[in-house]
């Protein structure tokens, strides 16, 4: 059975009132916490929530200069200048559409996304009538005894906080995300971005 370890941005952003910052951060927060998992694999998902409660401060000057850099250059480039600043590698972008593929296919895209171990991806989720959020995934191994290691699948959600389970688990856990909010189940579309 999957787990979560909860994280709620609202509770660290009371305080924050430029809108740029606040209404955009989950993109900063996503890549944060990627950096965090690909570099502490093995940290208990709570352990890592506090981390990222601890790099808000980081998290608003990440998404104030990507704010800049995607006005400047456009959001693909922009996002890859800064996924590498926190060594992440994003290459590949996509969208996709939830009238052509449904809810379900959508799930199934962001599963694909995290074929291989150690893939990590952001997903930019578009609203009916506007608005947006961010989430992503990531793949990794966890040790079950000695040298010995399986599969595991965690996504985060900024307003949630951070899913790990096992391989099999992926779209009850997505399914679980998307229904926490009646607003998550007007995705139009979602933009994904994976590293290379």
């Amino acid at each position: 059975m999957f787990t979560l370890a909860p994280f709620s941005q609202d509770a660290h952003l009371r305080s924050v009132k430029d809108p740029v910052l606040r209404n955009g951060v989950c993109v900063a927060l996503c890549d944060h916490w990627l950096a965090i998992i690909k570099r502490f694999p093995d940290l208990p998902p709570v352990n890592r929530m506090r981390m990222l409660a601890q790099r808000i401060p980081e998290a608003l000057r990440h998404q104030q200069a990507y704010a800049l850099r995607r006005a400047a250059v456009g959001r693909d480039a922009a996002r890859r200048e800064a996924g590498a600043r926190l060594g992440l590698d994003y290459a590949a972008q996509t969208t996709v559409m939830r009238a052509c593929v449904g809810m379900v296919g959508i799930r199934a895209r962001l599963a694909a996304d995290l074929g291989r171990i150690g893939a990590a991806a952001t997903w930019s989720m578009r609203f009916a009538g506007g608005g947006g959020h961010a989430i992503a995934g990531f793949r990794g191994l966890v040790p079950v005894s000695g040298n010995v290691h399986r599969a595991s699948i965690h996504a985060f959600d900024p307003n949630i906080g951070e899913y790990a389970g096992e391989l099999g688990e992926l779209d009850a856990i997505l399914a679980d995300l998307f229904g926490r909010f009646p607003l998550y189940a007007t995705v139009n579309e979602v933009h994904r971005t994976t590293e290379g």
